[in-house]
């Protein structure tokens, strides 16, 4: 009993209206708190210029902006009385930075895709390099089981038909020196 926790610990929070408005309060101040800190991490680790007001129920703003709430307000306001040409992509050159970034992301996802289709052809020739060890390992096996006059031509390489071709060449020359040395034995048992 004395190991049960205090809290439920972190767990998936219904998207609705709290109801309890203590409750309520908390939870806006632990969000405000953790959306700052990700607007500043954004700020810091990408160099964003960040902005935003948050009002609370009881319509109090906060506000955040880096580097400047009047950087980000000159910034909105010059977008919005300047607005940026509409793209027409027949007079876009190739040097746009969208088109950059596009051909970019498409290079990285091609060269992702180059690289798991290597490692699956890599893969694949490890496989049967193993396979073809196997098949020759069995195939010597037989062959040594068997006796390699046994062995069914059919399922013979050219160059194991060659190495067997040669086998019994060499069997045939020594069968046949055999022969001739028992006749010359038996011939010399005979006259005697």
């Amino acid at each position: 009993m004395a190991d049960q926790r205090k809290t439920k610990g972190k767990q998936k929070i219904e998207m609705r209206m709290i109801e309890k408005e203590e409750d309520r309060i908390t939870t806006f101040s632990k969000r405000k708190s953790g959306i700052y800190k990700k607007a500043t991490e954004l700020a810091t680790l990408c160099g964003a210029d960040v902005g935003f007001v948050i009002f609370s129920s009881k319509d109090k703003p906060f506000s955040f902006a880096e580097p400047s709430m009047e950087s980000i307000e000159n910034r909105l306001i010059m977008d919005i009385e300047n607005p940026p040409p509409k793209l027409n992509l027949s007079t876009i050159s190739d040097d746009h930075p969208l088109l950059r970034a596009h051909r970019h992301l498409n290079q990285e996802e091609l060269n992702k895709y180059h690289t798991e289709l290597a490692s699956s052809l890599e893969a694949e020739k490890k496989n049967r390099k193993a396979i073809d060890n196997l098949v020759e390992n069995s195939t010597m096996k037989n062959m040594c089981e068997k006796g390699w006059w046994e062995t069914p031509v059919g399922n013979l390489s050219y160059e194991e038909l060659l190495q067997t071709n040669e086998s019994l060449e060499d069997l045939h020359k020594k069968l046949c020196n055999h022969i001739i040395g028992e006749r010359r034995t038996s011939n010399h048992t005979d006259a005697s």
